[in-house]
Formats: C-alpha cells, structure tokens, sequence
C-alpha cells in the first residue's frame, strides 16, 4: 500500500459534517466517509508539519541535494526544450514574436492589466500585498490561515471597491512564461534577470504561510505552475542559492495546499480543489525522490482522477453551470496529463475519455472568431499563458483547441484553434496543420451539462437548458435557464452579460447573474433560482428551482433547427415557461415562441401577472423602430436583423452592460418584450438576420 493510501486507512471514519447554508445544501453529493476522513487526516498532518521547525529542516536539507535541473525537467519545458520550440514557434506562428516582445516588456516594467482593469504602471519594487486598483493593502504579517473562515470579514469590506482577487491574479505570477517565451524566441537575457528579481523579491516579502497571498490554496497552486515554468526555464542561468531557496519555498507551497486541501465539511468542492490537486500532482513529481512528495504524488493522482469524474459530467461538461469555469478546470487536466506523458505515467481511459469530451464542448460552443459565449460566472481563469498573455481575450479558448488537438492527434480540435498554434509549439513542442476540413453544419447536445448548440456557416445559436448542479452548490451560476445566444455570420448579435465583479461590488455581482439580465423569460420581478443578495457567503451558492426539462433539439428535414424547454421556476405565480427556438440559417430566419401556462391548470393564472422576454444586444449594437410591431437592430454597416412582434406586447429598449471579461464593462442594449399571459399566452417574435 503507498503512504496516501496507508493515510487513508489510518484515518478514523466519520461522515462530514452537513453544511448549513441552505438545507437543500445538505444533498449535496457526499465523498466516501473514509475518503473524507483521509483527507483530513493529511491536512492535519501537513498543519503539523508546518509548524515543526526541526521537520522542516530535515526536509531543506534533503530538498538541497536534489538535482535542480532534473527535477524541475519533470514538469516543465528545459532551456534547450524551449529553444527548440522557440524554433518551432517562428516557423509556425511568424507573428508571435511582435506579441511576445510586447508582452516582455510590459511584464518587466510591471505593467499589468489586472482582471479587466486597465495597463496600469507599478512600482519598480511591488507591493505583492496591495491592490493597487484602490490603494488598499492587506497586512502582510497576519496569519490568515490561522484565522480560517473568520478571516473573510477583514478581507471583504462593502463600503470599499477593494477585492482581493487583484492581489492574488498579481501573485499568481501569470506573466513568467511570456518571460520564458521570450528569452528563447527574442534572445532576451534581460528576461532571466526580471524573474530572478521578482521571485526573489517575492520570496522575501512573503514569508511563508503570512499573508494573504498564502490564504487561499488555489491560488498557491497557481503560482507553482508559473514559478515552475521559469525556474524550469532558467535554472542553469540562475544563482545556484536562488534555485536551492526556490525549490525550499515550492516544498512550503505544497506543505501550504495539502494543509489546507478546499474540500468543505460537508465534503462540497469545486475548481478550488481540483486546483490543489493539479499543483500537488505537478509537485508530486517535483519532489517524488522525497517520501513526502511520493505521498503527495500518490495523494494527487487518485484525487486528480476521483475529481475529473465529479466535476465534469459524462457528456464532458465541467458541473460549474459556466463556460468560463469549463476552460480553466480543463485546462488543469490538460496540464496535468501533459505532465503525466511526459514522465511516462499513464491516467486512465475513463480520464481521457472525459477530458477529449471536454475540449470537444469546448470546440463546439466556440464562434467563428474562437470565442466562446459566456454562461455563468467568468473571472479571467488560466493556469499557464505562455501566448497571449495581456492581449487575448478571457473567451478567446483557442489554446485548449490547439494544445488538445496536438495532445491527441485530432483534426477537430486542432482546426477550431487555429490561431493559437504557438500554444502547442510552447507546451508540447509540437504542431501540424489539420487537413482542410469542409464547413457544415453541426447540431450538438450536452444533456448533462445543458447546453444545445447549432453551429453552421451562418452563425453558431447556443441554448441553455439544464438543472444547477447541487453538487458544487451553484457557486458560480446563474439565472440563465432558456436563454440562448447568437453569433450571426456578421458578428454577435444576442450575447450573455457576463460576470463584472464579484465581492468588490454586490450589486453588479448580483445584477449579472439574475434572470432580468439573460436572454430568458422572466414573470413578474421574481426570481428564476433562489439564492442571497446579502451576504458574502451568499455570492457562493445558488439554488435550481426550475427543474428545466429540454423536450426537443435537432434539426429537421427541411432545414430548421428547433429547440423547446420548458421550465417551473415560477410556479409561485402559478405560471410554467415553454419556449421554443426555430432557425432556418438558409433563410436567415429565426423565430422565438414563449408560451406561459398555468403551472396548475384547476387555478386560472392572475390577470395582472406580466411576463418579460429579454435580449441583451453585443455593444456597438444600436436599435431603430420601424413601424408599430417592427424595428431593426443595425451595426454599423447596416441592419443586423429585423424583428417582428405581435399587437399587445410592449417593448422597449433598456440600458444595460455586457462585461467581455472580470472586472470590465462596456455599454450594452437590450430589449424587453411584455405581455399579460392570462389574455395573451403566447409571444412569437419572427427574425430576420442581416
């Protein structure tokens, strides 16, 4: 038996705790009680071990004999790897050099866009404890984690924009692989030293387990990912103590993460852990020639494989209810089997079963422009960015495209991320142009995750239509059931608002994930699925009381793709939500169909009950009424499609915003159409795209 399973054994078995936040919270999915128990037993283990000075000594000393070069060599690209992908990167991508050298040098003046927020020059020497947005600074000799839970009252204030996720997207170090791009395509020495300067500066201002940038496991996990990459990529030009107190520190990274493992009493998890499994499975082979690190080797595979079974459904949807949250945990599987081939470990079939399925969700939902449409919650995550860093944007998915294509030899996914072939040139050293593959048409289902897609030459109209997963408690949902969005042949048309801000602003946080801002339909002013505008803890969880059903997706004989749902979130009101969805892209036709009915058909459903249809319009959009019933929506090139609607529904314009990434915002239209269902039960809007 290996020492995580002699932990797991050792472990006294208890059931978890039930959570209280909500009591249908408490159906939440249980791990096994001995699994639970495990993982308590090796937090309480690496609690310990941080605080024994004599123990930690005894493992710097071992950590300082081991081969830097050889062990970093497990998880992350060598000096002459990375010149010899630099090759392959100019051959491939000619234009990833322009890019790069920008990226460089705005990284070594510390110049960062930081979630959304705009380049912003800082300090020579950085505060790594400061949000440099509002010049708010969190103490940096405070024992946060000590603290727990009653640490969140003086990290969240809600009379101040401050947000702590600035501070830790500073400290996840994201930059570092443009810096190790760029010393091998651009010859730019000068990038070594920047690292060497910054590391070292962080280790010195951040001494381990103060602060608050050793708080919050998932982010330390990131940083090992990008610290490993640049010490990996410049070892043998780094003064050798630099690299022997580097791979100390990495060793207290991990102490750090598995002492503190996200995994919640009531055994709930999410992206948090399944990062702290990909950072421990990347630290695991780091440190494997150590007893420790061959636990915490043998602790993240079976986590790593246990997770991708719980958090990404069988069709290969990940169960956070958000395509943004989809790209970041696959690409913590990508990385994590990339590792695992390069070491000559083998994840099982069922792993890489769910992970092709994910990047094939991936492809499916992504735009012409390689952009995928924002559902749920989207905080800009990524793991490594050794291409695009600052200048892609957060729904641009094209590097799991390519990197996953290459990974596994398919054509499919290498074509959908043409664009950022440089991707795979830096991950895996290694590229080759798909065969040229014919544009059709496509029509996609996703029954466990939820999400229809009708992709053709013409556009590519995303529905979706699934129940909340309970099991990671809808953290990071939305009231988005039905809505649908549409990226025409000249652009996006209808669009999902996005995410904007988090705990930094309450009402935008709350604003953005309610059923008045999707493309759905909304009764009254109630809400879609239940949660708490309130509290802090409140932003986390959201509860499904729509029960929605999909009745029918695929397209027929003739042409037509057609869609119909139904849902139940409003039977307070005594009301139940059917819509329909009927596009003839051939035609440019698209016609919408609501239909409100009584959720118990022995009550006549209100006379004054309302019921609101809504599309939220991409920015530039503008809208132009042409007669009672019609108007058009124009770009600027024309009109981009006109819409029909019947007599005794109102509509009218709203202004509201559409955030392309966390913490931007621009301007956006969207149009509201109402009627009273009891003498009207039905709306058909008919469209006609440009």
């Amino acid at each position: 038996m290996d020492s995580y399973g002699k932990a797991m054994a050792a472990a006294p078995v208890s059931q978890p705790a039930q959570v209280t936040l909500h009591p249908r919270l408490a159906a939440v999915e249980r791990m096994a009680p001995e699994r639970f128990a495990g993982i308590e037993a090796v937090r309480r283990q690496h609690r310990a071990l941080m605080a024994d000075s004599a123990a930690l000594a005894r493992l710097d000393a071992a950590v300082d004999a081991l081969d830097a070069a050889s062990v970093l060599a497990r998880v992350a690209p060598s000096s002459a790897e990375l010149a010899a992908r630099a090759a392959l990167v100019r051959q491939v991508a000619p234009d990833e050099a322009a890019r790069l050298r920008e990226a460089c040098a705005r990284a070594k003046a510390h110049r960062f866009q930081l979630l959304g927020t705009p380049l912003m020059p800082l300090e020579e020497r950085l505060d790594w404890h400061r949000d440099y947005r509002v010049n708010k600074r969190y103490p940096a000799d405070l024992d946060y984690l000590a603290l727990g839970r009653d640490a969140f009252p003086l990290l969240v204030d809600r009379e101040h924009e401050a947000e702590l996720k600035f501070v830790w997207d500073l400290n996840n170090l994201h930059w570092v692989p443009s810096l190790a791009a760029g010393r091998f395509l651009l010859g730019d020495a000068a990038s070594v030293g920047a690292f060497a300067v910054d590391w070292q500066h962080w280790m010195e201002a951040n001494p381990p387990f103060l602060g608050v940038n050793w708080f919050c496991p998932m982010n330390v996990a990131m940083r090992v990912a990008n610290a490993v990459v640049g010490l990996g990529a410049f070892v043998g030009e780094l003064d050798p103590a630099l690299v022997r107190r580097s791979l100390r520190c990495l060793l207290r990274h991990g102490l750090g993460i598995m002492g503190h493992l996200e995994v919640e009493t009531a055994a709930k998890r999410n992206n948090h852990y399944l990062t702290n499994v990909m950072g421990m499975y990347l630290l695991g082979w780091v440190f494997r020639d150590l007893d420790l690190g061959a636990q915490w080797l043998a602790f993240a595979t079976a986590e790593l494989e246990a997770e991708a079974r719980y958090q990404f459904h069988p069709d290969g949807v990940c169960f956070e209810d958000s395509t943004a949250y989809h790209r970041l945990s696959t690409e913590m599987l990508l990385l994590c089997a990339l590792a695992a081939r390069r070491n000559r470990a083998e994840l099982s079939a069922e792993f890489h079963r769910r992970l092709r399925a994910a990047l094939h969700f991936t492809r499916g939902i992504s735009g012409p422009d390689g952009r995928i449409p924002q559902f749920g919650d989207n905080d800009n995550g990524r793991i490594l960015q050794f291409h695009g860093y600052g200048s892609v944007p957060s729904t641009d998915q094209r590097h799991l495209l390519a990197v996953g294509g290459e990974f596994y030899d398919d054509d499919r996914l290498r074509a959908a991320g043409l664009g950022a072939e440089a991707d795979a040139c830096w991950l895996l050293g290694a590229w080759r142009a798909p065969a040229p593959a014919s544009a059709g048409r496509e029509s996609l289902s996703w029954p466990q995750g939820g999400f229809h897609v009708h992709r053709t030459p013409q556009g590519v109209l995303t529905v979706r239509s699934g129940e909340i997963s309970l099991a990671c408690a809808g953290g990071h949902s939305h009231c988005d059931q039905l809505a649908f969005t549409l990226h025409a042949a000249r652009g996006p048309l209808f669009v999902d608002a996005g995410s904007y801000r988090y705990s930094s602003d309450f009402a935008a946080r709350n604003a953005f994930r309610s059923v008045a801002w999707h493309n759905t339909v909304q009764i009254d002013d109630l809400p879609m699925h239940e949660y708490d505008p309130s509290t802090f803890e409140g932003l986390w969880w959201m509860i499904d009381q729509a029960a929605c059903a999909t009745l029918a997706a695929g397209e027929d004989a003739d042409g037509w793709w057609r869609f119909r749902g139904r849902h139940q979130a409003f039977a307070a009101a005594n009301c139940q939500v059917e819509r329909e969805l009927a596009w003839q892209p051939a035609s440019s036709r698209l016609l919408l169909t609501d239909r409100i009915a009584a959720a118990d058909p022995a009550r006549p459903m209100a006379a004054t009950t309302r019921a609101a249809s809504r599309l939220l319009l991409a920015p530039g959009l503008d809208v132009r009424w042409l007669e009672p019933g019609r108007l058009a929506i124009e770009d600027a090139a024309g009109v981009a499609a006109r819409i029909t609607f019947p007599a005794g529904v109102e509509a009218r314009v709203r202004q509201r915003w559409f955030s392309p990434g966390y913490g931007s915002r621009e301007p956006a239209l969207q149009l509201e159409f109402t009627w009273v269902p009891a003498a009207q039960p039905v709306l058909e809007l008919a469209m006609v795209l440009g």
